[in-house]
């Protein structure tokens, strides 16, 4: 009801090959994190620019150290061996945080940014706040 008709779909252990010179921003919820540690999407970095942008931030308590969080969370992609650019985390609902991914995808110089996720992380919100569309 709420999105536009899906051209395609990729299973997450069976991607598509991306153009090479892109940057891949793997958007996950924050409620399903977990789930990128038991997929292929975390072999991405091992041949593209990954970014793994953490959604729904907001979510959490304000008392929740932002900090803490990233630190626990690139251990655990230490430990599972997921290869990245860097982790952002940011609420697609945030003015300011769109404002600061805008800048922050645009310093990459690539001709491709692909976002890339599972349903319901916020694919289409973020695209929509980026393009203006």
């Amino acid at each position: 009801m709420h999105y536009v008709k899906a051209e395609g779909h990729s299973h997450p252990d069976n991607l598509p090959n991306f153009e090479k010179k892109s940057l891949i921003v793997v958007v996950t919820s924050l409620l399903y994190l977990d789930s990128m540690l038991n997929s292929e999407v975390k072999r991405l970095g091992d041949n593209y620019k990954v970014v793994y942008l953490i959604n729904q931030i907001d979510l959490l308590p304000d008392a929740t150290s932002k900090n803490f969080l990233l630190g626990k969370i690139q251990k655990s992609f230490r430990l599972n061996r997921v290869s990245y650019e860097d982790i952002v985390l940011m609420s697609a609902l945030n003015p300011y945080d769109i404002d600061h991914l805008k800048g922050y995808l645009k310093s990459f110089n690539v001709p491709n940014i692909y976002l890339i996720g599972l349903q319901n992380s916020g694919k289409t919100t973020i695209f929509k706040a980026l393009t203006g569309n």
